[in-house]
């Protein structure tokens, strides 16, 4: 209804979960990435829980539509089922035909070993992932625990992975299954947003439907649904749901504190005290009156639920090279460093006339408003496999972590380096010597000089002639959730011609990275 007023291609906050509009917090980068390692790494039992609605079942659909075609995957959604009717089902995902008529539990188990020995023959994984697991009976959670741990060769071709709310780990400790909980490879909880993950998952499902969160909502308006949503994506997307519709009926262009305080409002008598939190049934979403009640239950779990994650192994590590690809959100990329003098390279010293010349700074923006200027780009879809390293090298001569920074600045929805998805849509930029320019507010200029592993780094730039008595500032650019890379500007330039000037200057003492990568040829 409002996404013409909005300006919107489609619906933002739309409940079903759609890995398109995958937000990547840490929590849920942690919890994807532990799941994709442990079925690669072949860990056997997987176990990762967290609150409704805090992201478990699109992390599922985005780890399914990543896997290679050597996976072969089972996904059980709210298994309410004995184990019999669970293994048939399990068949049926795995398209195994049933052979004979027998079909109790012990001939099902012998043909699904006989399945399994062929999948370890051809170096394949057979993954069982089931969601919403915590409605499985214990019993039923015992024998799959024991699937997933016998010690037989065929077992090695079988990954479990169990994923519900957090009644699954209540169960876990019971005196029944405290033994299989030992066996369990990796056991994580997704957490929910914080204040600033809120922004950048706002921020990020409102650019892919082509608009800025700055055009939409107040910074108010945001921290209200965050402190009511509790951090929780799908309250978050409900609330942001009903702003928008009430801003549409009132002909409001901006959600404001006050639109967002009658969202709240309308969902203010769901809130119930912690102490009587009620636990939604997932499979309410797909009933005709689903979404209604699963409102009803999710406002009064979202506002005090409290999450923790533990996760054992470290997957995906970024090595020390230029990694791969990888982020978080933009606006989280570009938090600045706390005040302080550039570190000099070991045995140099810096002049006290320079003190003032390179500094870190906290509440420097970006000198352009929105991202650094692209003049032309292209866009491709990202196949099996591929980095965002590997994108850049099939277009560019060169590459560095300039050149890499620069593809992050193209594509705001990739929120890691190391982590893009097949079937991905990526932008490849068009770089010239323009596009090192950032024009102020005060119309002067500003010229970008480079990103840098290191901060000292820039360091390099403090004795520059063609620099001098400019300023450098750097700020610190969020590559992954683990990762910080250092950008560096220098300015003020009075002029456009004056910059241009400088850039050909510091082009010939290859001081301009970006420019070291030029794009390759069509061929």
């Amino acid at each position: 209804m409002y996404k013409k007023y909005y300006g919107f291609s489609e619906d933002p906050f739309a409940l079903n979960p759609d890995p398109k509009f995958l937000y990547l917090a840490i929590g849920h980068w942690k919890a994807l990435s532990s799941m994709m390692s442990g079925i690669k790494e072949r860990k056997r039992l997987m176990v990762i829980t967290g609150e409704v609605g805090v992201g478990k079942t699109i992390l599922i659909y985005a780890l399914l539509k990543d896997l290679t075609e050597k996976i072969k995957t089972a996904f059980i959604f709210n298994p309410i089922l004995d184990f019999k009717s669970l293994l048939k089902t399990i068949f049926r995902e795995l398209r195994i035909p049933l052979e004979g008529k027998k079909e109790d539990v012990p001939s099902l188990l012998h043909q699904f070993n006989q399945y399994l020995q062929e999948r370890l023959a051809r170096d394949e994984i057979v993954a069982v992932i089931i969601d919403e697991s915590q409605g499985l009976e214990e019993k039923v959670l015992e024998e799959i625990l024991k699937l997933a741990t016998l010690d037989i060769p065929a077992a090695k071709a079988l990954q479990v992975l169990l994923v519900g709310q957090t009644e699954l780990e209540e169960k876990l400790d019971s005196i029944r299954l405290r033994h299989w909980k030992e066996k369990i490879s990796i056991h994580g909880q997704v957490r929910p947003l914080t204040r600033e993950e809120c922004r950048g998952y706002i921020r990020h499902r409102l650019k892919l439907v082509g608009q800025s969160m700055s055009e939409v909502f107040t910074s108010e308006a945001v921290n209200r649904i965050w402190e009511f949503a509790g951090g929780i994506p799908r309250v978050i997307n409900l609330l942001c749901d009903r702003a928008l519709l009430i801003g549409y009926t009132n002909s409001s262009p901006m959600i404001d504190s006050k639109i967002a305080d009658q969202a709240v409002q309308d969902f203010k008598y769901l809130k119930t005290p912690k102490s009587q939190i009620l636990r939604p049934v997932s499979s309410l979403v797909k009933s005709r009156y689903g979404v209604g009640a699963l409102v009803l239950l999710l406002i009064g779990l979202g506002v005090f639920a409290f999450f923790r994650f533990d996760f054992p192994s470290t997957p995906w590590k970024a090595t020390g090279k230029i990694p791969p690809p990888d982020q978080l959100s933009p606006e989280k990329r570009r938090e600045t460093l706390e005040a302080k003098k550039i570190p000099s390279p070991p045995g140099e010293s810096i002049a006290k006339e320079h003190k003032e010349a390179t500094e870190v700074k906290r509440d420097f923006p970006p000198p352009l408003k929105g991202p650094m200027p692209q003049l032309e780009e292209q866009g491709i879809l990202v196949k099996e496999g591929w980095t965002v390293s590997s994108v850049a090298r099939q277009h560019f001569s060169g590459i560095n972590h300039s050149l890499l920074d620069f593809m992050l600045e193209a594509n705001p929805e990739i929120t890691d380096i190391h982590l893009i998805f097949p079937g991905q849509k990526i932008k490849i930029p068009y770089i010239t010597e323009e596009t090192l320019l950032r024009r102020g507010p005060d119309n002067r200029y500003q010229l970008y000089l480079g990103t840098f592993a290191t901060v000292q780094e820039a360091a390099r730039y403090k004795n520059e002639p063609a620099l001098k008595e400019k300023k450098l500032k750097v700020t610190t650019r969020r590559v992954s959730p683990r990762e910080d890379w250092y950008r560096i500007v220098a300015g003020p330039f009075q002029t456009r011609e004056e910059a241009l000037q400088t850039i050909q200057t510091l082009k010939a003492k290859k001081l301009l990275p970006l420019l070291d990568c030029l794009p390759r040829k069509a061929p």
